[in-house]
């Protein structure tokens, strides 16, 4: 509906606006608003629930090596493509206004992660809040409490992360 000028706001995430190349109407990228005027900053979450695997299936001196490879790769990504994606595809292409870029540096910049809707979005999202939703039952709190040494002990295992009090 968006892209034919029938709606106002369209919420969705970068990897989808390249469908909106062939629109015709002007529309302008913006952050989401901030919770009230004494936030400090922006958030933008940050969504990776469908991370890249990569299935090793060597030992021993050619896992090191193949370690060693994926980190490479992981840092040219970071180094290359994600900043010519960014300046090229998104503030050159995607953008129509200089106000559009200058909303989409807001937008980088404040990135963060949910890791409720991405590492644990099995357990969290699509499991509690949903069973929540489907069962149409009033009970988050008591249902968060219930969680939460579960949630304390993923947290303690993530790499980085260390203890979660």
């Amino acid at each position: 509906m968006f892209s034919e000028g029938k709606a106002l706001f369209m919420d969705m995430s970068f990897f989808f606006i390249e469908e909106l190349r062939e629109m015709e109407t002007d529309f302008g990228i913006i952050p989401y608003p901030k919770y009230d005027e004494n936030q400090s900053s922006y958030a933008t979450r940050l969504c990776y629930y469908m991370p890249t695997v990569v299935p090793i299936t060597i030992t021993g001196e050619r896992l090191d090596r193949a370690g060693v490879m994926l980190e490479a790769l992981a840092c040219e990504y970071a180094s290359n493509v994600v900043p010519a994606y960014y300046e090229i595809a998104l503030k050159t292409k995607a953008a129509r206004d200089e106000e559009s870029q200058g909303m989409l540096d807001i937008i980088f910049n404040n990135r963060v992660i949910d890791l409720g809707d991405s590492t644990f979005c099995g357990e969290l999202r699509d499991g509690a809040m949903r069973q929540l939703f489907d069962s149409k039952k009033n009970t988050l709190a008591s249902r968060a409490k219930s969680l939460e040494k579960i949630m304390k002990i993923k947290l303690s295992e993530l790499p980085g992360v260390g203890d979660a009090e």
